[in-house]
């Protein structure tokens, strides 16, 4: 997946994801602390990950973990998973993330 010059967007339920010209993937998330994830994947690995706001600590560890995964093991691992009484959570906001890239 190769990025060209220029923002593309796909709009799903109040989140967007979005690729510049460095293929870094942004994606701004929905009903969590994190205000959005930016990624790299290469060739169905997961490469880098950041998130903007959220519990630095946690999305740190979470981040670590997922980059060197395939995109299909980090989706298996996080889908579903909720934070208190919110229907998502950061970790679910990636998975939702991934899968979008992923269906491109």
């Amino acid at each position: 997946m190769k990025a060209v010059g220029v923002m593309w967007y796909n709009y799903v339920q109040n989140s967007h994801v979005g690729r510049n010209a460095e293929n870094m993937t942004t994606y701004t998330t929905s009903g969590v602390c994190a205000k959005k994830i930016d990624f790299i994947v290469e060739d169905g690995i997961v490469k880098k990950i950041e998130f903007q706001s959220g519990c630095s600590g946690n999305l740190q560890g979470v981040s670590r973990l997922a980059e060197g995964m395939k995109v299909e093991e980090v989706i298996s691992r996080l889908k579903g998973i909720k934070c208190g009484d919110k229907a998502s959570s950061c970790p679910d906001q990636l998975a939702q993330a991934l899968a979008e890239l992923k269906a491109k």
